[in-house]
């Protein structure tokens, strides 16, 4: 976040001391370290809350998906489009198997 360097550090040191005091620098930075520390606790609490919505998100959705597969496994089941014959029509003879078309004969002239 920030890039601070030994020598910035002690260059905001020399002028906080300057500016406050001696007697006062260790109240201020007790101070600054308060407000830090609230400051990290608000981002704590609101990443936590971000995060439950993340995962409240992710279990609706669990719950809706699991919800499609119970219905889909508990649907009946449709009935087959193409019916079975029966029985008797499935087991043909040669007597009640039908007969080929009749093709024309060889030397019988064509029709015309």
């Amino acid at each position: 976040m920030f890039d601070l360097g030994w020598s910035e550090i002690l260059v905001i040191a020399v002028v906080a001391i300057l500016v406050v005091g001696p007697n006062d620098l260790p109240r201020m930075m007790r101070t600054i370290g308060e407000w830090v520390g609230k400051m990290r606790r608000m981002a704590q609490h609101f990443q936590a809350g971000v995060d439950e919505m993340i995962r409240q998100s992710e279990l609706e959705d669990l719950r809706k998906d699991l919800k499609t597969i119970h219905r889909e496994v508990n649907a009946p089941l449709a009935p087959a489009r193409v019916t079975a014959p029966p029985a008797a029509q499935m087991v043909r003879t040669e007597a009640s198997a039908p007969e080929p078309p009749a093709q024309p004969a060889a030397d019988a002239p064509p029709a015309s």
